[in-house]
Protein backbone atom coordinates (compact mmCIF):
# COMPACT_ATOMS: atom_id res chain seq x y z
CA UNK A 1 0.00 0.00 0.00
CA UNK A 2 1.37 3.41 -0.96
CA UNK A 3 1.52 6.45 1.32
CA UNK A 4 -1.33 8.15 -0.56
CA UNK A 5 -3.54 5.05 -0.39
CA UNK A 6 -2.91 4.72 3.32
CA UNK A 7 -3.73 8.41 3.81
CA UNK A 8 -7.04 8.17 1.98
CA UNK A 9 -7.93 5.05 3.97
CA UNK A 10 -7.49 7.00 7.21
CA UNK A 11 -9.73 9.76 5.91
CA UNK A 12 -12.39 7.28 4.81
CA UNK A 13 -12.35 5.47 8.13
CA UNK A 14 -12.67 8.73 10.00
CA UNK A 15 -15.54 9.89 7.82
CA UNK A 16 -17.53 6.67 8.20
CA UNK A 17 -17.00 5.70 11.83
CA UNK A 18 -19.48 7.86 13.72
CA UNK A 19 -22.14 8.23 10.96
CA UNK A 20 -22.53 4.47 11.05
CA UNK A 21 -22.90 4.60 14.80
CA UNK A 22 -25.49 7.40 14.51
CA UNK A 23 -27.42 5.46 11.90
CA UNK A 24 -27.58 2.55 14.29
CA UNK A 25 -28.64 4.92 17.03
CA UNK A 26 -31.54 6.19 14.85
CA UNK A 27 -32.84 2.66 14.41
CA UNK A 28 -32.49 1.89 18.09
CA UNK A 29 -32.73 5.23 19.90
CA UNK A 30 -30.23 5.38 22.80
CA UNK A 31 -30.70 7.32 26.02
CA UNK A 32 -30.48 11.11 25.60
CA UNK A 33 -27.07 11.32 27.32
CA UNK A 34 -25.56 8.74 24.96
CA UNK A 35 -27.05 10.47 21.91
CA UNK A 36 -25.52 13.78 22.94
CA UNK A 37 -22.14 12.10 23.48
CA UNK A 38 -22.29 10.56 20.01
CA UNK A 39 -23.01 13.95 18.43
CA UNK A 40 -20.08 15.48 20.30
CA UNK A 41 -17.81 12.72 19.00
CA UNK A 42 -19.20 13.37 15.51
CA UNK A 43 -18.24 17.05 15.75
CA UNK A 44 -14.74 16.13 16.95
CA UNK A 45 -14.29 13.70 14.06
CA UNK A 46 -15.59 16.29 11.62
CA UNK A 47 -12.90 18.68 12.86
CA UNK A 48 -10.25 15.96 12.56
CA UNK A 49 -11.42 15.30 8.99
CA UNK A 50 -11.09 18.98 8.14
CA UNK A 51 -7.57 18.98 9.58
CA UNK A 52 -6.67 15.89 7.58
CA UNK A 53 -8.01 17.53 4.43
CA UNK A 54 -5.93 20.65 5.02
CA UNK A 55 -2.84 18.57 5.71
CA UNK A 56 -3.44 16.40 2.65
CA UNK A 57 -3.78 19.49 0.46
CA UNK A 58 -0.45 20.73 1.81
CA UNK A 59 1.56 17.54 1.31
CA UNK A 60 -0.48 15.84 -1.40
CA UNK A 61 1.60 17.26 -4.27
CA UNK A 62 4.74 15.85 -2.62
CA UNK A 63 3.43 12.34 -1.89
CA UNK A 64 5.11 10.81 -4.95
CA UNK A 65 8.43 12.27 -3.87
CA UNK A 66 7.89 11.08 -0.31
CA UNK A 67 7.07 7.60 -1.57
CA UNK A 68 10.28 7.57 -3.63
CA UNK A 69 12.29 8.66 -0.60
CA UNK A 70 10.64 5.98 1.55
CA UNK A 71 11.43 3.36 -1.08
CA UNK A 72 15.05 4.54 -1.25
CA UNK A 73 15.39 4.35 2.53
CA UNK A 74 13.90 0.85 2.54
CA UNK A 75 16.27 -0.24 -0.22
CA UNK A 76 19.22 1.25 1.67
CA UNK A 77 18.24 -0.61 4.83
CA UNK A 78 17.90 -3.89 2.96
CA UNK A 79 21.29 -3.40 1.28
CA UNK A 80 22.91 -2.41 4.57
CA UNK A 81 21.66 -5.64 6.12
CA UNK A 82 22.64 -7.83 3.18
CA UNK A 83 26.14 -6.32 2.81
CA UNK A 84 26.88 -5.63 6.47
CA UNK A 85 30.41 -6.56 7.49
CA UNK A 86 30.92 -8.21 10.86
CA UNK A 87 32.52 -5.74 13.23
CA UNK A 88 35.69 -6.77 15.01
CA UNK A 89 36.17 -3.60 17.05
CA UNK A 90 34.35 -0.31 17.44
CA UNK A 91 36.61 2.20 19.17
CA UNK A 92 35.44 5.66 20.17
CA UNK A 93 38.51 7.40 21.53
CA UNK A 94 38.57 11.20 21.94
CA UNK A 95 42.30 11.48 21.22
CA UNK A 96 42.04 10.09 17.67
CA UNK A 97 41.89 12.44 14.70
CA UNK A 98 40.10 11.72 11.42
CA UNK A 99 43.32 10.90 9.51
CA UNK A 100 45.10 7.58 9.20
CA UNK A 101 46.76 5.16 6.76
CA UNK A 102 47.14 1.41 6.21
CA UNK A 103 50.36 -0.59 6.32
CA UNK A 104 50.47 -2.42 2.96
CA UNK A 105 52.63 -5.20 4.39
CA UNK A 106 51.00 -5.82 7.78
CA UNK A 107 47.51 -5.77 9.22
CA UNK A 108 47.95 -2.53 11.11
CA UNK A 109 46.50 0.94 10.74
CA UNK A 110 48.26 4.15 11.78
CA UNK A 111 46.04 6.91 13.18
CA UNK A 112 47.11 10.49 13.87
CA UNK A 113 46.29 11.39 17.45
CA UNK A 114 44.91 14.69 18.67
CA UNK A 115 48.28 15.40 20.32
CA UNK A 116 50.06 15.22 16.95
CA UNK A 117 51.57 11.76 17.16
CA UNK A 118 50.88 8.45 15.41
CA UNK A 119 49.43 5.31 17.00
CA UNK A 120 49.25 1.84 15.44
CA UNK A 121 46.22 -0.44 15.76
CA UNK A 122 46.33 -4.13 14.87
CA UNK A 123 43.66 -6.25 13.18
CA UNK A 124 41.86 -6.78 16.50
CA UNK A 125 41.71 -3.09 17.33
CA UNK A 126 44.48 -3.28 19.93
CA UNK A 127 46.65 -0.18 20.25
CA UNK A 128 50.36 -0.73 19.70
CA UNK A 129 53.39 1.47 19.04
CA UNK A 130 53.21 5.25 19.21
CA UNK A 131 55.42 7.64 17.29
CA UNK A 132 56.00 11.22 18.40
CA UNK A 133 58.59 13.88 17.58
CA UNK A 134 59.32 16.56 20.12
CA UNK A 135 58.00 19.94 19.04
CA UNK A 136 56.27 18.56 15.93
CA UNK A 137 52.59 17.90 15.18
CA UNK A 138 51.92 15.23 12.56
CA UNK A 139 49.40 16.38 9.95
CA UNK A 140 49.55 13.49 7.44
CA UNK A 141 51.26 10.13 7.03
CA UNK A 142 51.91 7.29 4.57
CA UNK A 143 53.61 3.89 4.80
CA UNK A 144 56.33 2.91 2.35
CA UNK A 145 55.31 0.19 -0.17
CA UNK A 146 57.15 -2.44 1.88
CA UNK A 147 55.56 -1.23 5.13
CA UNK A 148 58.94 -0.74 6.78
CA UNK A 149 58.89 3.06 7.07
CA UNK A 150 56.21 5.51 8.13
CA UNK A 151 56.54 8.93 6.50
CA UNK A 152 54.88 11.95 8.13
CA UNK A 153 54.38 15.59 7.23
CA UNK A 154 54.05 18.07 10.08
CA UNK A 155 52.23 21.30 10.77
CA UNK A 156 55.56 23.15 10.85
CA UNK A 157 56.54 21.95 7.39
CA UNK A 158 58.91 19.11 8.24
CA UNK A 159 59.09 15.60 6.81
CA UNK A 160 59.83 12.84 9.31
CA UNK A 161 60.35 9.11 8.86
CA UNK A 162 60.03 6.35 11.46
CA UNK A 163 61.29 2.81 11.21
CA UNK A 164 58.04 0.91 11.84
CA UNK A 165 59.76 -1.97 13.63
CA UNK A 166 62.20 -0.15 15.90
CA UNK A 167 60.52 3.23 16.20
CA UNK A 168 63.73 5.08 15.30
CA UNK A 169 63.05 8.41 13.66
CA UNK A 170 64.86 10.50 11.07
CA UNK A 171 64.35 13.98 9.66
CA UNK A 172 63.96 13.91 5.89
CA UNK A 173 63.43 17.64 5.33
CA UNK A 174 62.61 20.77 7.30
CA UNK A 175 62.30 23.36 4.52
CA UNK A 176 58.84 22.70 3.09
CA UNK A 177 57.81 26.17 4.21
CA UNK A 178 54.18 25.48 5.18
CA UNK A 179 52.01 22.89 6.89
CA UNK A 180 52.23 19.65 4.93
CA UNK A 181 48.81 18.57 3.70
CA UNK A 182 49.64 15.21 2.10
CA UNK A 183 52.61 12.85 1.68
CA UNK A 184 53.14 9.86 -0.61
CA UNK A 185 55.81 7.40 -1.73
CA UNK A 186 57.05 6.81 -5.28
CA UNK A 187 58.54 3.38 -4.93
CA UNK A 188 60.97 3.04 -2.02
CA UNK A 189 63.49 5.72 -3.01
CA UNK A 190 61.37 8.82 -3.67
CA UNK A 191 58.96 10.81 -1.48
CA UNK A 192 56.32 13.38 -2.37
CA UNK A 193 54.82 16.13 -0.24
CA UNK A 194 52.15 18.71 -0.98
CA UNK A 195 50.60 21.73 0.69
CA UNK A 196 47.36 23.57 0.05
CA UNK A 197 47.75 26.41 -2.44
CA UNK A 198 44.78 28.66 -3.10
CA UNK A 199 44.78 28.93 -6.89
CA UNK A 200 41.52 30.90 -6.94
CA UNK A 201 40.39 33.91 -4.94
CA UNK A 202 37.03 35.55 -5.44
CA UNK A 203 36.46 33.45 -8.53
CA UNK A 204 39.64 34.74 -10.16
CA UNK A 205 42.87 32.80 -10.79
CA UNK A 206 45.78 33.56 -8.50
CA UNK A 207 49.18 32.02 -7.77
CA UNK A 208 48.73 29.85 -10.88
CA UNK A 209 52.47 29.26 -11.22
CA UNK A 210 53.10 28.35 -7.58
CA UNK A 211 54.02 24.69 -6.98
CA UNK A 212 51.95 22.82 -4.43
CA UNK A 213 54.55 20.14 -3.76
CA UNK A 214 57.75 18.40 -4.66
CA UNK A 215 59.31 14.97 -5.09
CA UNK A 216 62.46 14.28 -3.06
CA UNK A 217 65.20 11.69 -3.08
CA UNK A 218 64.66 9.68 0.07
CA UNK A 219 68.32 9.32 0.98
CA UNK A 220 69.42 12.94 0.56
CA UNK A 221 66.23 15.00 0.74
CA UNK A 222 67.20 16.63 -2.56
CA UNK A 223 64.31 18.08 -4.57
CA UNK A 224 64.03 16.18 -7.86
CA UNK A 225 61.09 18.08 -9.33
CA UNK A 226 58.07 20.15 -8.29
CA UNK A 227 54.42 20.00 -9.27
CA UNK A 228 51.17 21.99 -9.13
CA UNK A 229 47.96 20.40 -7.83
CA UNK A 230 44.87 20.99 -5.75
CA UNK A 231 45.46 19.47 -2.32
CA UNK A 232 42.60 19.01 0.13
CA UNK A 233 44.23 18.07 3.41
CA UNK A 234 41.25 16.21 4.88
CA UNK A 235 40.71 14.10 1.73
CA UNK A 236 43.05 11.57 0.07
CA UNK A 237 44.38 13.76 -2.76
CA UNK A 238 47.93 12.54 -3.45
CA UNK A 239 49.14 9.07 -4.39
CA UNK A 240 52.30 7.43 -5.69
CA UNK A 241 52.73 4.13 -7.50
CA UNK A 242 54.63 1.30 -5.84
CA UNK A 243 56.92 1.01 -8.86
CA UNK A 244 57.88 4.69 -8.61
CA UNK A 245 56.72 5.47 -12.16
CA UNK A 246 53.57 7.50 -11.45
CA UNK A 247 52.42 10.27 -9.13
CA UNK A 248 48.68 10.93 -9.09
CA UNK A 249 47.63 14.52 -8.42
CA UNK A 250 44.32 16.35 -8.62
CA UNK A 251 43.24 19.42 -10.60
CA UNK A 252 46.32 21.10 -12.05
CA UNK A 253 45.54 24.83 -12.49
CA UNK A 254 44.50 25.71 -16.03
CA UNK A 255 43.67 22.09 -16.87
CA UNK A 256 40.35 20.18 -16.88
CA UNK A 257 39.08 19.28 -13.41
CA UNK A 258 40.48 15.78 -13.48
CA UNK A 259 43.20 13.61 -11.97
CA UNK A 260 46.63 13.62 -13.61
CA UNK A 261 49.30 10.95 -13.70
CA UNK A 262 52.77 12.48 -13.66
CA UNK A 263 55.95 10.69 -14.66
CA UNK A 264 58.04 9.62 -11.69
CA UNK A 265 61.30 10.75 -13.28
CA UNK A 266 60.54 14.34 -14.28
CA UNK A 267 56.92 15.12 -13.31
CA UNK A 268 55.66 15.55 -16.86
CA UNK A 269 51.92 14.94 -17.38
CA UNK A 270 51.55 11.44 -18.81
CA UNK A 271 47.79 10.96 -18.61
CA UNK A 272 44.70 13.07 -17.93
CA UNK A 273 41.77 11.26 -16.36
CA UNK A 274 38.78 13.54 -16.85
CA UNK A 275 35.19 12.41 -16.37
CA UNK A 276 33.86 13.49 -19.76
CA UNK A 277 30.52 11.73 -19.27
CA UNK A 278 29.46 13.53 -16.08
CA UNK A 279 32.10 16.21 -15.58
CA UNK A 280 32.08 15.60 -11.85
CA UNK A 281 34.68 17.09 -9.52
CA UNK A 282 37.35 14.70 -8.20
CA UNK A 283 37.81 14.63 -4.43
CA UNK A 284 39.96 11.58 -3.67
CA UNK A 285 42.30 9.16 -5.40
CA UNK A 286 44.33 5.99 -4.96
CA UNK A 287 46.79 4.03 -7.12
CA UNK A 288 46.69 0.24 -6.91
CA UNK A 289 49.84 -1.51 -5.65
CA UNK A 290 50.28 -3.22 -9.01
CA UNK A 291 50.32 0.27 -10.61
CA UNK A 292 47.61 -0.74 -13.09
CA UNK A 293 44.51 0.97 -11.72
CA UNK A 294 43.71 4.48 -10.58
CA UNK A 295 40.60 4.92 -8.43
CA UNK A 296 39.03 8.37 -8.24
CA UNK A 297 36.18 9.40 -5.93
CA UNK A 298 33.93 12.26 -6.98
CA UNK A 299 31.42 14.84 -5.86
CA UNK A 300 28.67 14.02 -5.77
CA UNK A 301 28.70 10.21 -5.51
CA UNK A 302 30.56 7.98 -7.95
CA UNK A 303 33.91 6.21 -8.11
CA UNK A 304 35.63 5.65 -11.45
CA UNK A 305 38.34 3.05 -12.00
CA UNK A 306 40.83 4.19 -14.64
CA UNK A 307 43.51 2.27 -16.49
CA UNK A 308 46.70 3.85 -15.11
CA UNK A 309 48.63 2.86 -18.25
CA UNK A 310 46.25 4.26 -20.89
CA UNK A 311 44.04 6.74 -19.03
CA UNK A 312 40.88 4.97 -20.20
CA UNK A 313 37.91 4.61 -17.81
CA UNK A 314 37.33 0.98 -16.83
CA UNK A 315 34.33 0.95 -14.48
CA UNK A 316 32.02 3.36 -12.71
CA UNK A 317 31.13 2.23 -9.18
CA UNK A 318 27.78 3.53 -7.96
CA UNK A 319 26.29 3.29 -4.51
CA UNK A 320 27.50 6.11 -2.29
CA UNK A 321 25.03 8.87 -1.46
CA UNK A 322 27.49 11.68 -0.79
CA UNK A 323 31.03 12.87 -1.55
CA UNK A 324 33.62 10.11 -1.84
CA UNK A 325 36.61 11.40 0.16
CA UNK A 326 38.82 8.38 0.93
CA UNK A 327 40.02 5.37 -1.07
CA UNK A 328 42.49 2.52 -0.55
CA UNK A 329 43.37 -0.71 -2.36
CA UNK A 330 44.22 -4.07 -0.87
CA UNK A 331 47.81 -5.28 -1.33
CA UNK A 332 46.83 -7.59 -4.20
CA UNK A 333 44.96 -4.74 -5.97
CA UNK A 334 41.79 -6.87 -6.18
CA UNK A 335 39.81 -5.00 -3.54
CA UNK A 336 39.03 -1.33 -3.05
CA UNK A 337 37.57 0.31 0.03
CA UNK A 338 35.91 3.72 -0.13
CA UNK A 339 34.66 6.20 2.44
CA UNK A 340 32.14 8.96 1.89
CA UNK A 341 29.94 11.56 3.54
CA UNK A 342 26.96 9.19 3.62
CA UNK A 343 28.13 7.52 6.86
CA UNK A 344 29.38 4.43 5.04
CA UNK A 345 32.54 2.64 4.07
CA UNK A 346 32.16 0.21 1.17
CA UNK A 347 34.29 -2.68 -0.02
CA UNK A 348 34.40 -3.34 -3.77
CA UNK A 349 35.65 -6.21 -5.89
CA UNK A 350 37.85 -4.46 -8.46
CA UNK A 351 37.61 -6.94 -11.40
CA UNK A 352 33.79 -7.01 -11.34
CA UNK A 353 33.07 -3.61 -9.81
CA UNK A 354 30.62 -5.20 -7.36
CA UNK A 355 30.13 -3.99 -3.81
CA UNK A 356 30.66 -6.95 -1.49
CA UNK A 357 30.73 -5.38 1.97
CA UNK A 358 29.50 -2.30 3.78
CA UNK A 359 29.84 -0.51 7.09
CA UNK A 360 27.06 1.90 8.02
CA UNK A 361 27.58 4.30 10.89
CA UNK A 362 24.04 5.59 11.37
CA UNK A 363 24.53 9.33 11.22
CA UNK A 364 23.62 10.51 7.72
CA UNK A 365 26.03 13.45 7.91
CA UNK A 366 29.23 11.79 9.11
CA UNK A 367 32.27 11.41 6.83
CA UNK A 368 34.61 8.43 6.58
CA UNK A 369 37.89 10.29 6.16
CA UNK A 370 40.37 7.39 6.17
CA UNK A 371 40.03 3.75 5.12
CA UNK A 372 42.28 0.75 4.65
CA UNK A 373 42.32 -2.97 3.87
CA UNK A 374 44.67 -5.50 5.41
CA UNK A 375 47.25 -7.06 3.05
CA UNK A 376 45.03 -10.14 2.60
CA UNK A 377 41.96 -7.94 2.07
CA UNK A 378 40.09 -9.66 4.90
CA UNK A 379 39.96 -6.82 7.45
CA UNK A 380 38.63 -3.33 6.79
CA UNK A 381 39.61 -0.22 8.75
CA UNK A 382 37.48 2.93 8.73
CA UNK A 383 38.09 6.19 10.60
CA UNK A 384 34.85 8.12 10.96
CA UNK A 385 35.03 11.77 11.96
CA UNK A 386 37.33 12.50 14.93
CA UNK A 387 37.62 9.69 17.43
CA UNK A 388 35.79 6.71 15.88
CA UNK A 389 37.80 3.77 14.48
CA UNK A 390 35.91 0.70 13.20
CA UNK A 391 37.40 -2.64 12.17
CA UNK A 392 35.38 -5.30 10.37
CA UNK A 393 35.73 -8.63 8.57
CA UNK A 394 35.43 -8.37 4.81
CA UNK A 395 33.29 -11.13 3.28
CA UNK A 396 34.68 -13.39 0.59
CA UNK A 397 33.57 -12.31 -2.85
CA UNK A 398 30.96 -14.60 -4.38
Amino acid sequence: MSVSQFWRLIQLGTALAVPMALAAATTNPPPQELSAALWRVQEQLNEQTRRLDRLYKAIGPHLAELEEQAAAVEKQQQEDKALAMERIADLETPDLSRQGCMNPAAAEFAVITSTGGLRLYDAQGKAGKEFKASGETVACAAFSPDGATLLAGTAKGALLAWDAASGRSAVVATNVGAAVGRVAWLGKDKLAWAINVNYWEGGKPTHQDKPAGAVLARGTGQVLWRFKANVIERYVTLGGSADGQRLAVMEIPGQPRGVFLLGGVDGQVLLTCYDQKEGHTPLSLALSPDSRTLAVGYAPYDIILWDARTGEPLKRLKGHGNWVVSLAFSADSKRLISGAGDSTARDWEVPSGKEIGRLHFGDASSYTHAVGLSPQGDVAFALVEPGHLVLARVPTAK
